[in-house]
């Protein structure tokens, strides 16, 4: 087993890429597609489970209590600066009180989604690398 700290700020790194990754895959294909929440679950739990993939590879157990609070506030700051680098990009045609009303209710549900994805999921993806991960006795 590694004895490293997780550097967790790395790991937390999928999120904006797979985001914006999706985001241009999406207007590349198709101009006229919105998947909305839907979107940000799918992209959550692709990083999530590409990060708990590639933490347990390494260190052989899963998050501690820590890392979770970590690995969740890193998450919150990537969905709010996408989120805040979006809403700047319609700020001239809306009202400055409706794009704060906006942000507000969209880090509501972000952190709605995060949380529990982080808190809860991480656990069950972790486990079943974890147990595909066992070394085999002979």
């Amino acid at each position: 087993m590694n004895q490293d700290a997780p550097k967790i700020f790395v790991y937390s790194l999928l999120l904006p890429l797979l985001w914006i990754s999706a985001s241009f895959l999406i207007l590349y294909f198709s101009l006229n597609v919105d998947l909305g929440v839907v979107g940000v679950v799918l992209v959550i739990y692709m990083s999530l489970i590409a990060i708990c993939w590639l933490f347990s590879k390494r260190f052989n157990r899963d998050f501690n209590p820590n890392e979770k609070i970590r690995l969740t506030i890193y998450f919150l700051f990537w969905a709010t600066l996408i989120r805040i680098i979006s809403i700047y990009s319609v700020s001239e045609t809306v009202s400055s009180d409706a794009l704060l009303l906006a942000f507000l209710a969209l880090f509501v549900v972000d952190c709605l989604i995060i949380i529990p994805t982080v808190y809860s999921v991480s656990k069950r993806i972790n486990g079943f690398f974890l147990r595909n991960n066992l070394p085999k006795n002979a």
